[in-house]
């Protein structure tokens, strides 16, 4: 049995802190540039072997499904899948996918809600 555990971040160049360390009473800017957003939803082994999925759309419930439904199509042996709390990893549409990925060998496992023992993708060190 395999386990893989799964998560979606995104990248762009708009600076999202509104603030900086600076000496006091000097001025220090934060430069930042309009991009666009690169979104990355990905498999993570117990080997730190990665399969990413990229996207420039809004990551949706319907984009999670669908790089499930395409991992399932992968899968070699039962599969257990830890996925954290993120709305479009809980919603309905996703709950009600949960049984034909089962019928394919993916059992999905809900992270508890604060768990950074668990989280392996992000708790990667540098």
């Amino acid at each position: 049995m395999d386990l893989i555990f799964f998560d979606d971040t995104g990248f762009c160049l708009n600076a999202y802190v509104p603030y900086a360390w600076q000496e006091h009473r000097e001025l220090c800017e934060v430069k930042s540039k309009k991009s666009r957003r690169l979104n990355v939803l990905g498999f993570l082994n117990r080997k730190n072997e990665l399969e990413p999925y990229l996207f420039e759309c809004q990551i949706n419930s319907e984009v999670v499904i669908s790089c499930i439904d395409d991992f399932c199509s992968t899968l070699k042996k039962k599969t257990v899948l830890g996925m954290d709390n993120a709305s479009t990893h809980t919603s309905n549409a996703v709950k009600n996918k949960q049984e034909e990925w089962a019928k394919k060998g993916l059992k999905i496992f809900d992270l508890p809600t604060y768990s950074p023992d668990s989280a392996t993708l992000g708790a990667q060190p540098c």
